[in-house]
């Protein structure tokens, strides 16, 4: 038996608790499936080592990630994963280092075969839920662009983040389902992120991106207002240029939320101050996003007082939250 797969075991659970953190494309199903390849695995081995009780841990973890998966409560997943479930697994190597290994040598091949398709599933499994999330979002994106256009707004910049979403995340994932094993799965889950849930990869930070270029279209197009209302439409561009600056220091590395704080702290400034000009604009014959009354219609902006989108379940969270960059309990990714 390989030397290294404790640590390489290891290493992967931490991985995928990490993930279901920092990502919210695959599901919990799905991560939970390929985690339930590693504990079938551990149970094998500890079984034909004599570690009868280790073995029956590690068959009991399967249920718990079977059962907290089924709850879609990402920060219990995480929480068992990262505590319960890797130091059992670690508290297993242990036992494992002392026990004898003629067995387990013999059987590795086969038990380590049965691991690699059971994992390759998982993988195509996480992957597609992924690839769904994604385009989900960019249909979500595409129907506020359209939205935008429709009330005579300039959505250029929003559609064209909106098809980089497309060919640089999206296809790149729908294209490593067909390219066969699992390396090239393994290799596009880590690489194309939407946001910033890939460490190494490539991180379009598509939900700072696309708030910017919603409001700025906003407060772009504010034609007929007074000279003071124009003052402060400047501000929010001024606030939205800031974001702009702030997003262009991050690396396509970076998959920390604390990261994107400061571009989350001007994006919130300039939606607040948005809406403190916004009924003063209604009255404004020209203004923009003008419905059948004349006023600038809300729908036009994001949907909840004093949000910003972002990237958990409900697309929402609130600007003091975006302030901090931090997320609730649905994760980001």
């Amino acid at each position: 038996m390989n030397k290294y797969f404790v640590s390489f075991v290891l290493t992967t659970v931490l991985s995928c608790q990490v993930a279901a953190y920092s990502d919210p494309g695959p599901s919990l199903a799905a991560r939970s499936a390929q985690l339930q390849c590693y504990t079938s695995l551990y149970s094998s081995l500890l079984s034909e080592a004599g570690l009868q009780d280790h073995s029956a841990k590690a068959i009991a973890h399967a249920e718990s990630l079977k059962t907290l998966s089924s709850t879609a409560n990402i920060s219990a997943f995480n929480s068992f994963v990262s505590q319960t479930l890797r130091s059992d697994l670690s508290a297993a190597n242990v036992a494992l280092a002392g026990s004898p290994r003629t067995r387990m040598r013999q059987n590795y091949g086969a038990h380590r075969a049965r691991f690699n398709e059971c994992e390759y599933e998982a993988l195509k499994q996480s992957v597609s839920a992924k690839s769904r999330y994604v385009s989900e979002e960019i249909t979500r994106w595409r129907a506020i662009a359209s939205d935008l256009q429709s009330r005579g707004l300039n959505a250029s910049a929003l559609t064209k983040l909106i098809d980089e979403a497309d060919s640089q995340v999206l296809r790149p994932l729908q294209v490593s389902i067909t390219a066969g094993g699992a390396n090239p799965i393994k290799a596009a889950l880590s690489q194309f992120c939407l946001s910033n849930g890939c460490p190494k990869g490539f991180n379009l930070h598509f939900y700072a991106k696309a708030n910017i270029a919603r409001l700025a279209a906003l407060a772009s197009a504010t034609g007929g207002a007074s000279f003071e209302q124009s003052l402060k439409i400047q501000s929010v561009l001024s606030h939205l240029e800031n974001a702009v600056k702030e997003l262009d220091k991050l690396p396509n590395g970076l998959h920390s939320y604390e990261d994107e704080a400061e571009t989350w702290k001007h994006i919130a400034l300039a939606l607040d101050e948005f809406r403190e000009v916004l009924p003063e604009l209604n009255s404004v014959p020209s203004a923009p996003a003008a419905d059948a009354s004349g006023a600038i219609n809300s729908d036009s902006l994001p949907a909840a007082s004093g949000a910003v989108s972002e990237l958990n379940s409900s697309g929402l969270v609130d600007a003091a939250v975006a302030a901090n960059a931090t997320t609730n309990a649905s994760g980001v990714k």
